[in-house]
C-alpha cells in the first residue's frame, strides 16, 4: 500500500473514533432510569391538608379571589345584599340576586371576601320548599348553620355554630386547625318559624355578642384566635337547598 493510502485510513479511523466519542457524551438523558422520589405525605403536610379541607376556609383560593377586588371595594364598610360573584369565594353555592343558595351536602363555605376587624354581620338562613319537602319529619327540626371567622393572617377562626338543641361558640386550638376549643354553649329556643332562621353577629374590638331570632344568645370576651385581627366571614350549612338572604354588612 502506498504510504498516502495509510495516511488516509489512519484520518478516517481518528475521525470515527471522535465521532464516536462526541455522540456518547451527548447521548440524551432520556435514556438514563428516572428517579422520582414520591414518599408518603408528611404528618404535617397531611394535617395541613385535613384542616385546609375542613375550614375550607380562606385559603389560596380566597387570596387569589380577593385579588380581583378593586381598592373600593376593600374600602367599602357597608355592604347590602352583597351579592355578586366577584365579592365571594364559593364552590358549591349557587348566586342569585338577592340571595345564595347551597347547592352541596359536604359543608363548603361561602367566604365574603372583603376583611373586617370590626363588624355587625346580619344574615338569614332558610330552606327552600324542596328541601322542606326532602326533609319533612314527624318532627320538624330548626336549620343547622354555623358563621366563622377565619383570621386573614393565621387561617384560625372562631365558630358560631347553631345546632337543633344548642348554640355553640369555639374557636380553633391550634395552629392546625385540627380541634376546636368550645367557648361558650347556650340552649336554643326556635322562633315562630323552623324552615328560617336569623342571625346578628356583632364583634367589636373587646366583645362579641350574638342574637338569634331576635334575643341576645352570647355576649363574651372577643375570642384569642381573632383578636385585633382582620377576619373573613365564612357561612356555612350541612344540607343542600338552604338559602341565604338578607345579607348585611357594617365595619371597618
Amino acid at each position: 500500500m502506498t504510504r498516502p493510502f495509510h495516511i488516509a485510513v489512519v484520518i478516517s479511523l481518528a475521525v470515527a473514533l471522535a465521532l464516536a466519542g462526541c455522540f456518547r457524551d451527548g447521548k440524551p438523558d432520556r435514556d438514563k432510569p428516572a428517579v422520582r422520589v414520591e414518599g408518603p405525605a408528611s404528618e404535617e403536610s397531611e394535617t395541613a391538608i385535613s384542616a385546609d379541607e375542613e375550614s375550607g376556609s380562606a385559603d389560596s383560593d380566597n387570596t387569589s379571589a380577593k385579588s380581583q377586588l378593586t381598592e373600593d371595594d376593600l374600602a367599602r364598610t357597608s355592604w347590602e345584599n352583597p351579592f355578586r360573584s366577584r365579592l365571594w369565594s364559593c364552590k358549591g353555592w349557587r348566586i342569585d340576586e338577592y340571595s345564595m343558595t347551597c347547592e352541596s351536602d359536604s359543608g363548603q363555605p361561602a367566604t365574603f371576601l372583603r376583611p373586617y376587624r370590626s363588624v355587625v354581620i346580619e344574615c338569614r338562613f332558610s330552606r327552600t320548599e324542596q328541601n322542606e319537602s326532602e326533609t319533612a319529619t314527624e318532627e320538624d327540626v330548626p336549620i343547622e348553620c354555623e358563621i366563622r371567622l377565619l383570621n386573614s393572617d393565621s387561617n384560625r377562626w372562631a365558630s358560631l355554630s347553631l345546632r337543633p338543641t344548642g348554640i355553640t361558640l369555639a374557636e380553633s386550638a391550634d395552629g392546625a386547625n385540627s380541634t376546636m376549643r368550645t367557648l361558650r354553649v347556650t340552649d336554643r329556643s326556635s322562633g315562630d318559624s323552623l324552615s328560617d332562621v336569623v342571625v346578628r353577629l356583632a364583634l367589636t374590638p373587646n366583645r362579641l355578642l350574638v342574637a338569634v331570632d331576635g334575643q341576645i344568645k352570647i355576649n363574651v370576651t372577643r375570642p384569642g384566635t381573632i383578636m385585633m385581627d382582620d377576619c373573613f366571614a365564612q357561612f356555612v350549612v350541612s344540607e343542600s337547598n338552604i338559602v341565604l338572604s338578607d345579607v348585611r354588612f357594617e365595619g371597618d
